[in-house]
């Protein structure tokens, strides 16, 4: 199982003195987080779309 740094985006900044992974130094979610939620928001439209056309 890969460690957790080897998971973080090196072009990313660290954010070690972060409460929390997600969350950043001034409050708003980190562009992982966006992407990550970005591409599963697109997956689930796309899905629904391909489900629609079959149906």
């Amino acid at each position: 199982m890969p460690t957790p740094a080897l998971l973080r985006a090196p072009w990313l900044p660290p954010e070690r003195d972060a409460p929390d992974a997600a969350v950043t130094r001034d409050g708003g979610w980190s562009r992982t987080v966006m992407v990550i939620c970005s591409t599963a928001t697109v997956a689930a439209v796309v899905v629904l779309a391909i489900a629609g056309r079959l149906g």
